[in-house]
């Protein structure tokens, strides 16, 4: 009886010490992805210098104008990621509903005397010092409500039903983005983020056959309802036919 009591509590203490390995395993940064991120940041950097120095000096008088701004920019954004980095997503479980609403209103307001056009395109809202693409938050919003509904819908999830109820979900994020701010390439996103994630949940391939079809026809019809939409294609193919092309041009020009 001694010996049975000795020989469960060492393998209680045996079980508690795995616990803590395990927990002590999990909570680490993923410092490869952290230096990828860190690298195409002192890229990026290296290349909107490129660019703008000549511009700069001749604007503002220092050629570092707009490397400094982002720089400034890109280092408190990698602060802050560390710092989000440290809090337990799964809170935003309860906000599911709640982000995906109020990406759908801040969306709206864009049509609205808030709603900010800058270079022939009105996707920002001005809340006075703050401006932002509420369609930035309708991405956040898909990939946090989604996978709350994958999870609370269980074995549904691999019904037709099921991911018709999660398309209609996530393709409402989408077709939002699309009318009200008039951002394809955005809506293309959120429709794809939305595909990805009901593909990952599904084992079956039918289902996501179908849906990604219609989605395809979806961006279909839109690029043939907008005639520059169409044009911008053509550039990016034949960039030397097009005036338009000067920039694809420049780009091959750099390449090369």
């Amino acid at each position: 009886m001694i010996k049975w009591k000795s020989q469960k509590k060492s393998y209680s203490t045996a079980s508690s010490k795995s616990r803590v390995r395990r927990k002590t395993k999990t909570d680490y940064y993923d410092y490869s992805l952290v230096a990828v991120i860190v690298l195409l940041t002192c890229f990026g950097l290296i290349m909107l210098y490129s660019t703008s120095s000549y511009m700069a000096q001749i604007n503002y008088g220092s050629d570092m104008y707009f490397f400094k701004k982002q720089a400034i920019i890109s280092v408190a954004c990698i602060i802050m990621a560390l710092i989000i980095s440290r809090l337990n997503y799964r809170i935003l479980n309860r906000f599911s509903t709640a982000l995906y609403v109020a990406a759908l209103v801040l969306m709206a307001l864009v049509k609205t005397p808030l709603g900010q056009s800058s270079h022939g395109a009105q996707r920002w809202l001005n809340l006075g010092p703050v401006q932002f693409q509420p369609a930035e938050l309708a991405k956040i919003a898909v990939i946090v409500c989604l996978p709350y509904m994958i999870v609370h819908m269980g074995k549904k999830v691999h019904t037709l039903k099921g991911c018709m109820v999660l398309a209609v979900v996530g393709g409402g994020l989408a077709l939002a983005a699309y009318v009200f701010t008039d951002n394809l390439s955005t809506a293309i996103i959120i429709l794809g983020i939305g595909g990805i994630l009901i593909f990952v949940s599904n084992p079956g391939y039918l289902e996501f056959i179908g849906l990604g079809s219609a989605g395809a026809g979806f961006i279909a019809v839109f690029l043939a309802a907008e005639s520059y939409r169409l044009e911008r294609l053509a550039i990016w193919r034949n960039p030397e036919k097009y005036e338009k092309g000067f920039q694809t041009i420049q780009g091959l020009y750099a390449i090369g």
